[in-house]
């Protein structure tokens, strides 16, 4: 699926900030691969994290990566909540919009508002694990709820993606570095 995140830029104009390819293959791995419009200077930015857990981050433009672990403990919450959304998609403390459709998906549409003053609306796919095909976030202001930034899927396509998404070839190429040794070579450049 493609999806396209708009956020508000500082002089208050909604911007294109992230457009991001997501994959999910049959054995669990995903890949999500972004760019970032408004700052083209940091290339595309790759993700894969494998079924077992471990996760690279590759900074393509700077031939960098981070490599790291999901903790069991994560891992196993983010199937615990899952498994909490239960059919619905929707979780014990979100408000029930009802049902849409996102890109010929049907979705479940949920509310609810994790800080005073912002809201999330999350619409989740019901046939496909409950991924979010949609988030807007909206803080009050002054009375009134105003957009902060908002993902929507553009194209959804069901079925295996294509493994040379998956193929890790490339990772080699790329040398391994600590996160706070990615973030000072990105921001020098940046």
């Amino acid at each position: 699926m493609m999806q396209i995140t708009v956020g508000k830029g500082k002089d208050g104009t909604a911007k294109v900030t992230e457009q991001r390819t997501v994959a999910v293959n049959g054995d669990g791995a995903e890949v999500w691969i972004s760019t970032f419009p408004g700052h083209p200077e940091s290339g595309p930015v790759r993700r894969i994290v494998r079924s077992d857990g471990r996760a690279t981050i590759a900074f393509e433009k700077f031939a960098l990566k981070m490599t790291e672990y999901i903790p069991t403990r994560v891992l196993q919450a983010r199937s615990s909540y899952a498994e909490d959304a239960g059919k619905e998609c929707r979780f014990s403390f979100e408000k029930d919009l009802g049902r849409s459709n996102i890109a010929g998906v049907a979705v479940s549409v949920s509310q609810y508002e994790p800080m005073k003053n912002r809201r999330e609306t999350v619409w989740r796919a019901l046939d496909y694990a409950c991924v979010p095909l949609a988030i807007r976030i909206e803080e009050l202001v002054d009375g009134r709820w105003e957009l902060l930034a908002e993902s929507t899927t553009a194209w959804f396509h069901a079925g295996d993606p294509p493994a040379e998404l998956f193929d890790e070839a490339w990772f080699g190429r790329l040398q391994e570095v600590s996160p706070a040794e990615a973030l000072r070579r990105i921001a020098a450049a940046t």
